[in-house]
């Protein structure tokens, strides 16, 4: 298995004027009914139909999928040859509900990683395969956060 090293990617993807951490989608409402069914109902209209509801931390978390972004990278273990290889950037979304002064807190998170495409596999439980957390988003990415955040805010608005 080829070992991969995350300092190459993070010089990479921060070299990429365009990169930068996620950032939540963050939004406060009036306490809406049945927040959890809603958030639901929304990601199913957006294509993510097979979500984990957690009633104790009161979350909704997606599938990881497959984002389409794919890098090239360069390995030189331990000063040999150096190989390029691929690595595939998954991501879920994390949406957590939480009341606040009578009024629900609605937080919308990214969870990122880079996989050997040759090896990864989407399963129930996340992505099986050689796998790293990364630390940044293209702002592709951050945009269709906050295009379902803005979507969700509507859907639990009730408008």
């Amino acid at each position: 298995m080829k070992r991969i090293y995350p300092i190459a990617i993070v010089v990479a993807l921060t070299g990429a004027a365009c990169a930068h951490s996620p950032k939540p989608y963050t939004f406060t409402l009036e306490q809406p009914r049945n927040p959890v069914r809603v958030v639901v109902q929304t990601l199913a209209a957006n294509g993510f139909k097979d979500v984990a509801v957690d009633p104790v931390k009161n979350t909704v978390t997606t599938r990881w999928f497959d984002t389409g972004y794919r890098f090239r990278e360069i390995s030189d273990i331990d000063n040999g040859p150096k190989r390029e290889y691929y690595t595939d950037v998954f991501l879920r979304y994390r949406i957590s509900l939480m009341s606040e002064n009578g009024h629900g807190k609605v937080t919308l998170e990214t969870d990122v990683q880079r996989c050997a495409p040759t090896d990864s596999v989407v399963t129930s439980y996340g992505v099986d395969g050689s796998c790293l957390p990364m630390t940044v988003v293209f702002p592709t990415q951050q945009r269709e956060v906050d295009e379902l955040g803005s979507k969700l805010k509507l859907a639990l608005a009730g408008g």
